[in-house]
């Protein structure tokens, strides 16, 4: 069975032509999705002491064509205004029996938009993934941010070819 459109104008049995204007507005639907991309990962594990939050680094970068991340650092500074999916995947401490791991999206120095708490596990390691979709303005900044109780220090873990990542998408662009 084929597709009709109720409206008509798309049906290619009623020859009636697409309008011009509607290929433009796809056109900047398309572009708007194709937004500002920024994908980090890690390239060794991070030692983290008890009971002190502390910032995740990163210095691989998967994805950077705007130039938002650079270096060895946890921050990523946002290019332009607007609506974004900002993500945190496969972070993860080292297996520990007491204590809990915790994971903030942290928006400029202090605005927690994301959190996750997970309690110990000693059997296995603990691995978060996270995402918050969020307004971040041009020149903002946003970074992952962990704490640990377990006593003493743990690693938040790299392994072969399994990293941490850390990033944001564009998804609409509110700077025009």
């Amino acid at each position: 069975m084929a597709y009709t459109d109720p409206a008509g104008v798309h049906n290619p049995t009623t020859g009636i032509p697409i309008p011009a204007t509607w290929g433009d507005a796809i056109n900047a639907d398309i572009i708007a999705l194709r937004g500002d991309v920024c994908l980090l990962s890690k390239s060794a594990t991070q030692t983290f002491a008890d009971s002190t939050p502390a910032d995740i680094t990163f210095d691989e970068e998967i994805s950077d064509p705007q130039a938002m991340h650079s270096g060895s650092n946890a921050t990523i500074t946002v290019s332009r205004t607007g609506i974004y999916i900002v993500s945190a995947g496969r972070v993860r401490f080292t297996a520990h029996a007491s204590g809990y791991d915790s994971f903030y999206i942290v928006r400029g120095a202090a605005d927690i938009i994301g959190e996750m708490i997970i309690p110990a596990n000693s059997g296995n390691n603990n691995e978060v993934t996270m995402s918050v979709i969020c307004k971040l303005t041009a020149g903002g900044t946003v970074k992952l941010r962990c704490n640990q109780t377990s006593g003493g220090n743990l690693d938040l873990m790299r392994v072969a070819n399994v990293s941490p990542t850390f990033g944001l998408y564009l998804i609409y662009d509110l700077s025009a």
